[in-house]
């Protein structure tokens, strides 16, 4: 990745929260649920099943600590690495997100190139 990126530039992505809540059936009013297929760990999988009326589908995910990840991305030339919350617009519909909000699935990375 590092390779691609001009001098002092910046990757921004999205990782499976490592701390995504441990209920399969947390995530369930928003259309996903999330379920550890082996205990979490560095490299553990991860179950994620997308469904909605005219789909079910299921993808394997990998979980990682901070820690990892910052390490690997130290190595891989980047810094400045921060994880961020995702962050909800103002919207007459804030209290259906909030335990959502409190939880996400997913954290947002960001990372500079040296």
């Amino acid at each position: 990745m590092s390779s691609l990126l001009k001098p002092k530039g910046k990757v921004i992505t999205v990782v499976i929260n490592p701390n995504f809540s441990h209920d399969p059936e947390y995530y369930r009013p928003y259309g996903i649920r999330l379920k550890d297929a082996t205990p979490r760990s560095d490299g553990s999988t991860i179950d994620l099943n997308i469904y909605h009326s005219s789909y079910d589908i299921h993808f394997p995910l990998y979980n990682w600590t901070i820690e990892t990840l910052s390490l690997l991305l130290k190595q891989g030339g980047f810094y400045n690495i921060n994880l961020n919350d995702l962050i909800a617009p103002p919207s007459e519909h804030i209290d259906e997100l909030a335990d959502y909000i409190s939880c996400p699935h997913a954290k947002i990375i960001t990372v500079d190139k040296i």
